[in-house]
């Protein structure tokens, strides 16, 4: 029995991993940003932090005046997780951040 030489063995090992990326991209949806709520601020922001944050606000803030992003920064514009969480500060009291936020 003659074996397939190398080169073809290789051509067709990347014929079938583009051909099985294909498969993946072609059956795949497309994800646009899921904002379901557009909040404004009674100071007249736009906050989309509300849109998937439905937990109850913690009493030392009321975030429908001036919204979360004032404090904890990120982008209260964006309905993408990962965008609307850069340069996000969880604690903005925290000393380190206070220069920064209104800590």
């Amino acid at each position: 029995m003659k074996r397939l030489p190398l080169y073809l063995i290789i051509q067709l090992t990347i014929l079938l991993i583009f051909m099985l990326n294909l498969k993946v991209i072609a059956g795949a949806k497309p994800q646009g940003p899921k904002v379901k709520q557009v909040t404004t601020t009674l100071s007249g922001r736009v906050d989309l932090c509300l849109s998937c944050h439905k937990e109850k606000p913690d009493k030392a803030h009321g975030r429908e005046v001036l919204g979360c992003a004032v404090c904890h920064k990120g982008n209260p514009l964006s309905g993408d997780k990962q965008r609307a969480h850069m340069g996000m500060f969880l604690n903005p009291g925290e000393l380190r951040f206070a220069d920064q936020t209104c800590g």
